[in-house]
């Protein structure tokens, strides 16, 4: 397990590390960070939290964690989310860089690692086969598609590396950020769970973001304020209607420019004040249940 108990001792906080040499390598680097932070805000008398700090696909007894598939799991806003004030930079640019709908590019770009369960692609005809790592077949999908592209940048692990990937003509190199900024849309899929900060940037960004159903259900915590056709266009987890929800953005101009306006207040709206003090509810409301 990726578990972890933060304990609060007078005026210092314990951290009760998993046996896992690898857990403890990534309880240190990514997600303790954020936890910590929330858990000082809490009142004095929260004597403890138990977290998961793997990215929400492990087993965990914990009762918080950033990312989950059940309903069981108190969920809190992420490392990513906390460490870079709720992105305060990415919002600060979007409002300092204003571009008209009108003016925005109707091409729609996807680049990322290939993160993500599933078999390897072998041929352009496994992007249909479910099996297969679900931001590959986005990307077999995409092949030559005149309005859209979607790229690996990174591959997943020493056994695969972007190489690997390179025969099917699906590898690019990674696109600047900020470049979202000047596009109508943009496309949101899982990795090995939720993509962390991929949507909540191209909502800031003013994108009508397509979001592809998380194949296992995973969620983050504010996933109960997303409401399909009103913050983003749903896209099957089997991406069947991808193609179609393609044609769709670029059809109905004005429903996706008003998609796009209402996904980004919604962005907006969450700020690293207003999440912690939503998570520190949560969390002196729920700590002492296990």
């Amino acid at each position: 397990m990726w578990d972890t108990v933060l304990y609060r001792r007078n005026n210092r906080f314990d951290i009760a590390v998993p046996e896992d040499p690898a857990a403890q390598t990534y309880v240190g680097r990514e997600s303790l960070a954020g936890f910590l932070y929330l858990f000082h805000h809490c009142a004095p008398d929260v004597a403890r939290m138990s977290v998961s700090c793997s990215d929400g696909h492990e087993a965990t007894a914990a009762r918080f964690a950033q990312c989950s598939r059940s309903d069981d799991i108190i969920l809190l806003p992420d490392h990513y989310f906390v460490t870079r004030r709720g992105f305060a930079a990415e919002r600060a640019l979007a409002e300092a860089n204003p571009v008209p709908w009108h003016q925005r590019r109707d091409h729609l770009i996807w680049r990322g690692g290939a993160n993500g369960e599933g078999i390897h692609p072998l041929t352009a005809e496994d992007a249909p086969n479910p099996r297969v790592i679900q931001r590959a077949r986005l990307c077999l999908l995409l092949a030559g598609h005149p309005h859209a592209d979607a790229l690996l940048t990174a591959g997943q692990n020493e056994k695969r590396p972007l190489a690997a990937f390179s025969p099917l003509g699906i590898t690019g190199a990674p696109r600047p950020e900020a470049e979202w900024l000047g596009d109508k849309y943009a496309i949101d899929i899982d990795g090995w769970t939720n993509a962390w900060s991929n949507l909540l940037i191209r909502m800031h960004f003013g994108c009508c973001v397509l979001k592809v159903a998380s194949a296992d259900g995973y969620r983050q915590w504010w996933y109960d304020r997303l409401v399909p056709w009103e913050h983003f266009v749903p896209v099957r987890a089997d991406m069947s209607d991808l193609l179609e929800k393609i044609d769709w953005v670029r059809t109905n101009d004005a429903e996706a420019s008003a998609i796009a306006a209402r996904g980004q207040a919604l962005a907006r709206s969450m700020t690293l004040e207003s999440e912690t003090a939503h998570a520190v509810r949560l969390i002196e409301a729920n700590w002492q249940d296990r």
